[in-house]
């Protein structure tokens, strides 16, 4: 995929649920065509009165997991490479990256995380939210704010971060204020899973998406309803050196396999099947900006790494294409 530079501010929550600590940084990414079609609307979407209505029902599980809903600003955009990946978590922003709000599935909350944000001077108070009191944090830094809620329910933990602007404290408010839960025992939809044995890998095309799958002549390419290619799956073969990492054959593979790339733009830890690959975009001789790819470690026959890279620039592609790379499973047998 080809695509135009632009650099935004990014406010990046990272949950780490394994420890249930929670950290925060802001800092200028470059991402590709910063306008709210271009950004990636992950929830099922319902317009109204300059608000619009987000669903995650693919949380739902039926059991521990709940899905849900919540109405934000319809010029607000979806934040991409949240960790954990969708359906756990999910997020948007204003454009300017000023405000956003992401929401978290936690199958547990350890106290650590609660001592954290009381060291660093948030208050604490209860609130009802979605019906139910929660542990209700907030902190006030002249003009920006932090709000961070955690909702018990049916087991398990949500976690609502909100920081911002003051001037857009009210839509957030409205926004936290309006966030419900599906109906109980509301079972995720089905998605269909495409495997290629001869490949040791799998994946799940997502729900509605229309999008097929079809051996190519060096891997898979999936397509959708009008067979234009949104993403790709290819094994490749890198001449490694003695001793070198994978991260170092995921910053040189480009230069090898893509033409005229001259400079790596982004560079990124990614999480595939639970090995840590690398997610680039590379700077072409010619202006092009080619990505987003995810390297994979990979072992089968003469291969030694896997690509997954986005084919097409729009908006739902892009958002298809993290969808399949957040299912992608690689036989763990095949790593590196």
């Amino acid at each position: 995929m080809s695509v135009n530079k632009r650099y935004i501010p990014a406010l990046i929550l990272a949950s780490v649920l394994c420890s249930g600590s929670l950290a925060w940084a802001g800092f200028d990414k470059e991402v590709q065509n910063v306008t709210a079609s271009d950004f990636l609307v992950l929830a099922q979407a319902t317009e109204t009165d300059g608000f619009i209505t987000r669903t995650n029902s693919d949380l739902s599980d039926g059991h521990t997991r709940c899905g849900w809903s919540i109405r934000i600003p319809k010029t607000w955009v979806s934040i991409p490479d949240i960790t954990p990946g969708w359906p756990i978590a999910e997020g948007w922003r204003t454009p300017d990256g000023k405000t956003s709000i992401i929401i978290t599935w936690l199958k547990d909350v350890n106290e650590d995380e609660y001592a954290t944000l009381r060291s660093r001077r948030y208050l604490e108070s209860s609130e009802k939210i979605a019906g139910q009191t929660c542990k209700f944090f907030r902190k006030i830094n002249g003009p920006t704010f932090e709000q961070i809620l955690y909702i018990n329910h049916q087991g398990s933990y949500y976690r609502i971060a909100a920081f911002g602007t003051t001037q857009n404290k009210a839509a957030l408010q409205k926004a936290m204020e309006s966030f419900k839960f599906l109906v109980p025992g509301l079972k995720a939809a089905e998605t269909q899973t495409y495997t290629n044995a001869n490949l040791a890998i799998s994946f799940s095309l997502p729900h509605g998406s229309n999008l097929i799958a079809e051996p190519s002549a060096h891997g898979v390419n999936i397509l959708n309803s009008a067979k234009k290619k949104v993403a790709s799956l290819t094994p490749r073969s890198f001449t490694t050196q003695p001793g070198q990492s994978f991260r170092g054959i995921a910053r040189q593979i480009g230069r090898e396999v893509i033409s005229g790339a001259s400079k790596l733009t982004r560079f990124e830890p990614y999480q595939i099947s639970g090995q840590t690959g690398y997610l680039v975009v590379w700077e072409t001789s010619s202006g092009q900006y080619i990505g987003p790819i995810i390297y994979v470690p990979y072992k089968h026959g003469s291969y030694n790494v896997l690509e997954l890279k986005s084919e097409d620039s729009h908006s739902q592609s892009l958002e298809q294409f993290f969808k399949i790379a957040n299912t992608l499973k690689v036989d763990t047998s095949s790593a590196y």
